[in-house]
């Protein structure tokens, strides 16, 4: 992937207070990243500049973040959607889960966002029994690392999917859920 120079530079870093107890962000992958790291004891590492991927907007791909032990983080992964240098803590906000050691998440890239121009990601984890990370915020035990997405448009063909809870009802009403990709 060319990532050029990298993205934006982010407005701010997430450190580590405390990384000696082996916490932190062993794995993770998204695209065509697959990055292996020590652990907390490196504490914030940009890798923006290094490791970086395409993706098309209206597609899905797999992310996976791997945690180093003694215990179970909570992750959070946001992507600078509006390429403004900082993350929105709600709207860039893609992947939230407590309490794991592993997360494997089928990640949907949205619509409308900046494309053709290298983003930055942000991968946070830190000990469950801290508060939930923060984009901006220092880690207590964990940490935080940066990668580069390119968002390309979506110019295959629509392909419907839709998936229901229950075509089974007593009151004859069905809930759809439409899972059609590439930009319908």
């Amino acid at each position: 992937v060319d990532i050029g120079g990298g993205p934006k530079s982010a407005s701010c870093t997430s450190p580590t207070n405390n990384g000696a107890l082996g916490f932190g962000i062993t794995y993770f992958s998204f695209g065509n990243i697959a990055f292996s790291s020590a652990n907390s004891s490196e504490g914030y590492k940009d890798n923006s500049c290094t490791q970086g991927t395409n993706v098309k907007e209206g597609k899905n791909y797999t992310m996976s973040v791997t945690v180093d032990k003694p215990t179970t983080h909570n992750v959070r992964v946001w992507v600078d959607f509006n390429n403004d240098a900082s993350f929105d803590t709600t709207t860039e906000l893609l992947v939230s889960s407590d309490a794991v050691l592993n997360v494997n998440k089928e990640i949907y890239v949205p619509t409308g966002k900046t494309l053709n121009t290298p983003l930055r990601m942000r991968v946070s984890a830190d000990w469950s029994g801290s508060a939930e990370p923060l984009p901006c915020s220092t880690l207590e035990y964990g940490q935080a690392e940066d990668y580069t997405i390119v968002i390309l448009p979506n110019t295959d063909p629509p392909a419907s999917a839709f998936s229901v809870s229950d075509s089974i009802t007593c009151d004859g009403n069905v809930s759809f859920t439409d899972k059609s990709q590439n930009v319908p």
